[in-house]
């Protein structure tokens, strides 16, 4: 009997060690981790890497960012980087944001609205979101 007991223990002891859930992270961990894939994405993006000489050579896309509210804010990327493979980052990391979101309960709330860039100018070789306002 003790034999059992002992093999019980054990084995339960391995199931609960081997178990692979994420639900032990802290919430700055997680925090890290967006943050490590915001720098991925700013790297490949090479906004800091390339001259921008011609605005058609890059390409804007919506990213989420606790810098407005926890909205979606824009980023510039060259469309001489593997566009595709830049485009499932951007995805995969606007996916983990709403997940850590989700399991933080975090909600931002303001009044500021994020104004959808028409496109990208050039200005002293470094690519900026360019806005036109029409006024209707």
């Amino acid at each position: 009997m003790k034999k059992l007991s002992f093999i019980l223990f054990v084995l339960s002891l391995m199931f609960i060690s081997c178990n692979n859930d994420d639900s032990s992270t802290t919430q700055e961990q997680e925090k890290a981790k967006l943050d490590r894939m915001y720098e991925e994405i700013t790297q490949l993006s090479g906004i800091n890497t390339q001259q921008c000489t011609d605005p058609n050579d890059w390409g804007v896309a919506s990213i989420p960012t606790t810098t407005v509210c926890g909205g979606n804010s824009y980023i510039i990327y060259s469309k001489k980087t593997d566009t595709k493979v830049f485009l499932d980052k951007v995805k995969a990391y606007a996916q983990s944001y709403a997940d850590f979101n989700k399991k933080w309960n975090i909600i931002m709330l303001c009044d500021n609205m994020v104004v959808q860039p028409t496109g990208v100018k050039c200005v002293d070789g470094k690519p900026q979101l360019s806005y036109d306002i029409v006024l209707h």
